[in-house]
């Protein structure tokens, strides 16, 4: 099931006796398991009836109270952290057969909820077993549309408004869909209740108060790097440049992140000349489609003997690093004067 499908289903009252709830998003997993909460033991009764099952604990001693019965109550609700240490367990252990025998006939009167937190290894046999008698639930990154909604109700429940060019800067600037992005929606929604402080007075967030929160992720700053070139801009360009090393950035990672990014552009370059399509691209070169979007507008800006000229130079200035030729400053200077004075 998806997550939005668990939400909806639970706000119903439809509710199954044993979840695994896993994936990157722990928000989500966190607003379900309130909700889950809400709908079955919420009131006087709740700590008769409710149980959290973190750090070390005995699966069977969980599985025995999930067996008793609530009180004064419809349901007993159990909430099994760590999840992802059923998968260390050795199927022949006591704790794994007490497991998989409850989740095949669990008590009515309880819903069990498994959290597990982070990647799981789906091959394993518990998993198969978890999702023929259980309601799985993935929690992982949000796309585009999901992000842009989620992210649009956290200003307006607190009351802020925000208008779509600021609300699509902001998850530029975040830099969460970005394709190596660690970034979750806890760091996001901390991010929101900053602005939601900054802004309270007036509140309307703009793209100058973002700024102001908000520091720009590594690819973002490699793209401003980028477009500076393009326009041909050598004060901005290097200003972005002394910007990154003033905050700590190695000048031969920034070098590295820059050959990254015209390799990146070259083949983007190559797949658009044999008639692929943005969208086709992105998922050859497996860029989530806002950052697809983004490669496609800057290649446009440049010819593809240019990006091919950029992407040598690149690997030119790479080796003299390696051969103590040259050193990381030096390198990513000439490389933007090259790319300055090389004809596109």
């Amino acid at each position: 099931m998806g997550y939005k499908d668990s939400f909806k289903s639970v706000d119903k009252g439809e509710l199954n006796t044993v979840y695994f709830l896993h994936g990157r998003e722990e928000y989500l997993i966190d607003k379900l398991v309130e909700k889950i909460v809400e709908k079955t033991v919420e009131g006087p009764g709740k700590d008769l009836n409710y149980e959290v099952y973190d750090g070390d604990y005995s699966v069977c001693d969980m599985i025995k109270s999930a067996d008793s019965l609530p009180v004064f109550n419809p349901y007993r609700l159990i909430v099994m952290k760590n999840g992802e240490n059923l998968f260390k367990l050795n199927t022949e252990s006591q704790e794994y057969k007490d497991f998989m025998s409850y989740i095949k006939e669990p008590s009515e009167a309880t819903v069990l909820v498994v959290e597990a937190r982070g990647s799981i290894d789906k091959r394993k046999a518990i998993f198969k077993g978890i999702k023929s008698f259980s309601q799985v639930v993935d929690f992982g990154k949000l796309d585009e549309n999901d992000l842009k909604k989620w992210v649009k109700k956290q200003f307006s429940s607190n009351g802020i408004n925000i208008s779509n060019p600021v609300l699509f800067y902001f998850i530029k600037q975040v830099g969460y869909l970005t394709r190596d992005s660690e970034k979750t929606l806890y760091e996001l929604y901390n991010e929101i209740q900053k602005l939601v402080n900054l802004v309270s007075s007036k509140g309307e967030v703009e793209s100058e108060d973002i700024d102001k929160i908000i520091e720009k992720p590594m690819e973002n700053n490699i793209f401003s790097l980028v477009d500076a070139i393009g326009d041909r801009n050598g004060d901005r360009a290097f200003k972005v440049l002394n910007d990154l090393v003033y905050k700590g950035t190695n000048e031969v990672f920034i070098l590295t992140m820059v050959t990254r990014h015209f390799r990146i552009l070259n083949d983007f370059s190559k797949l658009k000349k044999e008639g692929y399509t943005a969208g086709s691209i992105s998922k050859e070169l497996g860029l989530h489609q806002y950052v697809g979007k983004k490669y496609s507008g800057q290649a446009s800006k440049f010819s593809p003997s240019y990006i091919s000229t950029m992407f040598n130079y690149c690997a030119e200035f790479d080796e003299g690093i390696k051969t103590g030729k040259l050193g990381g400053r030096l390198a990513i200077e000439l490389l933007i004067a090259k790319a300055l004075n090389t004809k596109n």
